[in-house]
C-alpha cells in the first residue's frame, strides 16, 4: 500500500496532466453533441455580421416579417437542410437563428457534419439578441 502511495506522490504532475487531458476530451465530446461548439453569443454574431457574414432567420416566415435581425434573410430550415448548395457555399461563413437557438443549433451542426459548411448559430436565438438590445427590424405591430 505504501508503494502505491509513494508512486502516486512521485507521479502527481503526470497524473494531474492525464486527468486534465481526459476532462478536455470529455468536454469536447459533450459540446460537439450539443452543437455548442458552433454557438455564438449575440455580441460575437453582431461582430461577424459587421464583417460581412450572412445571417439566416429560420423561424416561421410570419415571425420574420414581424421582426428580425437587421440584414437577415428568411429561409426555410428544411430547404436549407435538404439542398444547402442552393443557398450557401462551403467557402463562406453563415449564422442561423431561430426563436430560442434549438432549431438553428441543430441545423448548424447538421450542415457542418453533412458537407463541412461553416455554419454557426446564435445561442438562445432571437431571445438572446433582444436581451442584448441589439438592432432589430420591427415591421409588425409589437
Amino acid at each position: 500500500m505504501d508503494s502505491i502511495l509513494q508512486f502516486f506522490g512521485q507521479q502527481s504532475i503526470l497524473i494531474s496532466a492525464i486527468i486534465v487531458v481526459i476532462a478536455l476530451i470529455a468536454q469536447e465530446a459533450l459540446s460537439e453533441n450539443k452543437g455548442s461548439k458552433y454557438s455564438l453569443d449575440p455580441e460575437t454574431a453582431a461582430v461577424m455580421l459587421f464583417r460581412g457574414v450572412k445571417i439566416f432567420d429560420i423561424r416561421e416566415k410570419a415571425s420574420f416579417k414581424e421582426s428580425h435581425i437587421e440584414h437577415a434573410k428568411w429561409q426555410n430550415a428544411k430547404q436549407l437542410e435538404i439542398n444547402p448548395e442552393k443557398y450557401i457555399s462551403p467557402k463562406k461563413q453563415y449564422i442561423f437563428y431561430c426563436g430560442n437557438g434549438n432549431q438553428s443549433g441543430e441545423l448548424a451542426r447538421t450542415l457542418r457534419n453533412k458537407a463541412g459548411y461553416q455554419t454557426y448559430y446564435i445561442e438562445e436565438g432571437l431571445e438572446a439578441w433582444k436581451r442584448a438590445k441589439l438592432t432589430l427590424i420591427n415591421t409588425g405591430s409589437n
